[in-house]
């Protein structure tokens, strides 16, 4: 989950990761984030990625109302696809 974050920082994908809270399985994860965040170790932008909800419904309707805020300096940054080999190659130019 955390490479998938990664990615949403560095602009390569732009999709939430949503998580069904059961038993309380994800509550560590959720206050670790929490904590990363208020001691400044995270930025906002790469926790608001991570949906949590208690209700499939729940879960459902914050995915579909996400929307992806960029950081301002990754999204400066371009990926490159090649068509042979479908690899990303990190495009490093600042387009303004």
């Amino acid at each position: 989950m955390v490479q998938i974050a990664s990615w949403t920082q560095l602009n390569i994908h732009h999709k939430p990761i949503g998580l069904l809270i059961v038993d309380d399985f994800f509550n560590k994860l959720l206050s670790f984030l929490n904590q990363a965040r208020e001691e400044n170790f995270i930025p906002h932008l790469a926790q608001h990625i991570f949906i949590f909800a208690l209700t499939t419904k729940e879960l459902i309707d914050k995915l579909e109302d996400f929307v992806y805020e960029p950081d301002p300096v990754a999204a400066q940054i371009h990926w490159l696809k090649r068509s042979s080999n479908k690899k990303h190659q990190l495009d490093l130019s600042v387009h303004q």
